[in-house]
């Protein structure tokens, strides 16, 4: 669990997916199926595991997730000058 939200992977592995997976392959409802099916339920994965990470790291007693992320976004916004 020591990946986190913000982690170059993360977009590398985005634009890893847009290139092998052109939109445009998926706009046929019954091509590749099987396939975007498999990607929509591997998104939920993904951000199950960047939820956990926000838990572990950001999350004091008695905070809900909301508030969790709301204080990982707020170290986000610092660091990146937003």
């Amino acid at each position: 669990m020591n990946l986190p939200p913000h982690h170059d992977f993360w977009s590398q592995f985005s634009i890893l997916v847009d290139f092998a997976l052109p939109a445009n392959r998926f706009s046929d409802k019954h091509e590749m199926a099987d396939l975007k099916k498999q990607l929509h339920q591997f998104r939920y994965v993904i951000s199950a595991q960047q939820a956990k990470w926000i838990r572990w790291h950001y999350r004091e007693t008695g905070q809900t997730d909301e508030e969790a992320l709301s204080a990982y976004l707020a170290t986000k916004e610092k660091k990146d000058g937003l």
